[in-house]
């Protein structure tokens, strides 16, 4: 990804990303001036949410650098209590355990339809356990998919709610989030909760994943608009090189016509 820095005009790969509250910062390779990407109004939309501010009602502090300060300050409790499943009685997903809110047995098959997550139920049904698309590892995670599979196994050894617990499912959040398995860390704790809603350090825990996926949304985004910024330049430096070049062409044609009526 290239930069034209604002300071000294470089062109080049960026030194370094790093988000912040403010958007991304894109250090230049040749004077590491600190170019300001910004990805949107992040701080204000957070100081007027009530629900985002500290117990004693003062804003977060943002952070000065990290894609993670920037994901927890742009992470809304309000989405975060989005990723906690419905409590209650009935079917769920079988893919995100939300709960469906209508009886498999008396709804059609084609209107069996996961509205959080819009997967067809009966279409699910068909694959056996550990053959569904979201429950196989992606290319090259085969090792780190068998061990988040262990470490999670292992939470289920030690008492709920118990400081071993604890422990071992922090392990397990720690490891899902340096392997980039958020997706399945994300699954297995939605349904840690819909059989224990009252444990507050899966909640906490499903945070952790949320904003770690946040920081990548933001990170990925901050690479989009520098690139587009980038293919803007080329276009334009490559627009100027074609007028710049068929205005030399218009003169030398214009030249020639003059000499050659001039001859006659």
């Amino acid at each position: 990804m290239e930069i034209r820095c604002e300071k000294c005009s470089h062109i080049g790969p960026a030194a370094s990303v790093d988000a912040g509250a403010d958007g991304v910062m894109l250090t230049c390779e040749n004077c590491g001036h600190q170019n300001l990407l910004s990805t949107g109004p992040a701080e204000a939309a957070f100081e007027k949410s009530a629900e985002a501010r500290n117990d004693d009602g003062a804003p977060s502090s943002p952070g000065r650098h990290g894609a993670r300060d920037a994901a927890s300050l742009w992470l809304r409790k309000d989405a975060l209590s989005a990723l906690v499943p419905t409590p209650g009685d009935g079917a769920r997903c079988l893919k995100c355990v939300h709960l469906l809110g209508f009886d498999l047995a008396l709804t059609p098959e084609p209107e069996q339809n996961c509205s959080r997550c819009g997967l067809n139920q009966a279409e699910a049904a068909h694959y056996g356990p550990g053959e569904a698309p979201w429950e196989r590892p992606t290319p090259g995670k085969d090792a780190a998919f068998e061990q988040a599979e262990l470490l999670w196994a292992a939470i289920g050894e030690v008492e709920p709610g118990s400081a071993a617990a604890e422990h071992k499912l922090q392990n397990f959040v720690g490891f899902v989030v340096d392997e980039d398995l958020l997706e399945l860390g994300i699954r297995k704790l939605r349904a840690h909760l819909v059989a224990f809603p009252e444990d507050e350090t899966a909640v906490a825990q499903l945070g952790e994943l949320a904003t770690s996926m946040q920081s990548r949304v933001i990170v990925a985004t901050a690479r989009a608009r520098a690139d587009a910024q980038q293919f803007e330049q080329e276009v334009d430096r490559y627009r100027s090189r074609f007028i710049t070049v068929a205005i030399i062409l218009l003169a030398v044609m214009l030249v020639l016509f003059i000499v050659i009526y001039l001859g006659k």
